[in-house]
């Protein structure tokens, strides 16, 4: 999907087709067109290591879940939200990981006009952890709202932890971007070693980090 045709995502199914199919070695390959098609029906078609433009055209609900598929993968691309509304996001992971959101990471791209609601608590112990990604780097964001179905709801990581992401980096650049939601970071060793503390008292450095942002754990 080029930047002037992006690929539309309109339901859950859409959404799974085109992130399924994002870093498979079929990607260039892959075209299909659903049958019986509708207005909203689309040619899903990639080509070769061409940046991936998605656009959103409907709400979708994840049913207190997060896409397994997207929550590991690094986004490289450019997300058109378009205001719609991607809810339901919830998730409890016990596994220890690098990156958790909905994304893993977002590199290299942009997100825009995106609202997002949590309908379960989002808990892992992933280092850096977001409702839209745990790291982002290099990237545009703008116009995004982070919202629970209730005001007991929160996102909780292991070091880094924000409503939007726990760690920003590079050339990233953040606007208009609004939270309700709760954050919080447990102290745990990191493998980020530039952020630990220095203790005089034993002359070390404690690796043992927590950083919790209502909008973004650090930003470096």
């Amino acid at each position: 999907g080029s930047e002037n045709n992006p690929i539309i995502i309109y339901d859950l199914d859409s959404w799974k087709q085109v992130f399924a199919y994002d870093d498979s070695e079929n990607r260039s390959k892959f075209v299909e067109k659903r049958e019986n098609a509708t207005a909203k029906d689309v040619y899903y078609q990639f080509a070769g290591e061409e940046t991936l433009n998605v656009m959103l055209l409907d709400d979708i609900d994840f049913g207190k879940s997060i896409d397994e598929i997207t929550s590991n993968m690094k986004f490289e691309g450019n997300f058109y939200g378009n205001g719609y509304v991607l809810s339901g996001l919830g998730y409890t992971l016990t596994d220890v990981k690098n990156n958790f959101g909905l994304f893993a990471s977002i590199e290299n791209g942009s997100v825009l006009n995106l609202n997002l609601v949590i309908s379960d608590n989002i808990a892992t112990r992933a280092l850096h952890v977001g409702v839209l990604a745990g790291e982002i780097i290099n990237s545009f964001i703008d116009g995004i709202t982070i919202t629970g179905e209730n005001s007991s709801l929160y996102v909780l990581g292991n070091n880094m932890t924000g409503a939007l992401a726990g760690y920003i980096g590079g050339d990233s650049k953040v606007y208009n971007v609004v939270s309700t939601v709760i954050v919080s970071s447990i102290s745990s060793t990191t493998q980020n070693k530039e952020y630990s503390y220095y203790v005089s008292s034993s002359n070390k450095y404690d690796e043992r980090l927590s950083y919790a942002g209502g909008i973004i754990g650090v930003l470096d």
